[in-house]
Parts: C-alpha cells; sequence; structure tokens
C-alpha cells in the first residue's frame, strides 16, 4: 500500500494474560505517563490500514527534567518589543513541564504549563506564539492565559487557544504573567514567544486627517497600503451600528468622478 499511517498502543501485564493498555496513539509520537520505574512495558506497532505494510525505526525517549519556569514562581521574565514586528523573540519548550493549577476559565489539557511575565510599557500590549513544532503528538496547537495579581493569587485575564493575542486596558508598570501550554493531553511543544507594543496611532485615525484616494478603473491601480494598527476610536461621530465596531477606526476621502459612481474596495 502507499499509507504511512501507523498506529501503537502501549500495555503493561504478561502476554497473553491480563493486558491492560495505557496508550493509543495514530500519532506516530505520544506521551505515556503514569509508569513505574523497574516495570516492564510492551508497545504493539500495527499499520492503520489493513492493506497497508511499513518499515519503520523505533524509539522509546526520555523526558528532561522540568523547565526552570515550570511554575509562576520562577515565571521567565520577557522582553516588551516597542513594535509588533517583534525583533525579540524568546524560545521555549513544553518539555517535562507539569501542571501548576487547573485551567479556570480557560480550555484545553494545561498538564504541560510554562510560565512568563513582562511589565507593561503601554495600554495595549500583543503576545504572540510563532515557531511552533511538535515534539511529541503531532498536534501543534497552543493555549495562552494572561494573569495578573501574585503567584498564588493570580486572577485570569484572558484565554486564547489561537496562538495570538491582543490585550487591553491594561497598566503601565504593573506586572502581568502569561501561561503557556499544549492544547491537548500528553504532546509536547517548542515555541517562541513574544510582547510587542501597538504603534503610535497613525495620521488618519481621525477624521481631519483623513487621507483622499485618487479613484482607478481598477482595484491595483491606485492602491494605498495603510493599517489600523494603534488607532483609536473617533470622537463627536455616532459609531458605525454594524460590523462589531470596537474603535480603531481610520479615515479616508474619496472625490467621486463624473459616472457619479464609486467602489470602496479593501484587499491585503
Amino acid at each position: 500500500g502507499s499509507s504511512t499511517d501507523m498506529y501503537f498502543q502501549v500495555l503493561e501485564g504478561t502476554c497473553h494474560d491480563t493486558f491492560a493498555s495505557l496508550l493509543c496513539s495514530d500519532p506516530e509520537s505520544g506521551l505515556v505517563t503514569g509508569l513505574t520505574a523497574g516495570n516492564q512495558y510492551f508497545v504493539r506497532v500495527y499499520s492503520y490500514y489493513g492493506d497497508s505494510r511499513q518499515d519503520f525505526k523505533i524509539c522509546v525517549g526520555t523526558l528532561p527534567q522540568a523547565p526552570a519556569n515550570d511554575e509562576c514562581d520562577n515565571a521567565t521574565v520577557l522582553t516588551v518589543n516597542a513594535n509588533l514586528d517583534c525583533p525579540v523573540s524568546t524560545p521555549g519548550t513544553t518539555a517535562g513541564a507539569t501542571n501548576s493549577m487547573d485551567q479556570g476559565p480557560c480550555y484545553g489539557n494545561p498538564d504541560d504549563d510554562v510560565w512568563y511575565s513582562f511589565e507593561a510599557v503601554a495600554e495595549e500590549h500583543l503576545v504572540t506564539l510563532s515557531n511552533i513544532t511538535s515534539v511529541i503528538g503531532g498536534s501543534t496547537d497552543m493555549y495562552i492565559q494572561v494573569l495578573e495579581g501574585n503567584c498564588g493569587t493570580l486572577t485570569s485575564l484572558e484565554c486564547s487557544d489561537p496562538e495570538s493575542i491582543m490585550l487591553d486596558d491594561l497598566v503601565p508598570g504593573n506586572t502581568y504573567y502569561i501561561r503557556v501550554y499544549s492544547y491537548g493531553t500528553g504532546t509536547v511543544m517548542n515555541f517562541n514567544i513574544c510582547v510587542g507594543t501597538m504603534p503610535a496611532p497613525p495620521a488618519n485615525d481621525d477624521c481631519v486627517g483623513a487621507i483622499a484616494l485618487t479613484p482607478g478603473g481598477a482595484f491595483n491601480t491606485n492602491p494605498v497600503v495603510v493599517s489600523n494598527g494603534g488607532a483609536t476610536g473617533t470622537t463627536g461621530v455616532p459609531a458605525p451600528g454594524c460590523a462589531s465596531y470596537v474603535t480603531a477606526d481610520v479615515w479616508y476621502t474619496v472625490q467621486v468622478p463624473a459616472s457619479g459612481s464609486i467602489t470602496v474596495e479593501t484587499n491585503s
């Protein structure tokens, strides 16, 4: 057959007698926990599809010691970048990490959570995970929880399954904690983490600074490359009342041509 999809099962007991299954894994790596040092365990390997056969290698590895930032008290202090480009990011891993506390209002399985902290320099910061690679389990789905307070008496502020989260209403000078973990059970990840800062409001943040657009016959005739990064809500103008408006608006003007018709379009 053509498939390379394999499956394995980890069991304890004695052959043809009283086997107990400990782990079943379709990904070609899996973390088995709750083992007893000195005991013998069996690994059963087979092709996922009955009409396929594979050659393969098999290895049993041991997790490293828990990382230094396994608990909140030893949270790694992150550099706060002055922009969203994140020239400074910090490498991290969940290998060997253990559960610090329940996930609380968040989701996922924090059996491998690690901790970071940063001091806010603005009211808004963007936390981003990048370069995520799977060490065990195949999945690269990670989870972020942001908390405030002191270790032991923390209050959860935000939860994010997407690997980036925008934080607002922060207090400059205050310390915030970031708890990172793999979403699934028995998975291990390597990753980079970064804290970015929103730029200053753009020149067209308010109606009086609106940028003039030049009509063209096609979208790419006279495009302008712009951003609403750092934009704030406009005061003195009613909210649009549609599309879940939550501020961060920017402004443009356009003079309608002789045809009396204009099309406004945004694109990446």
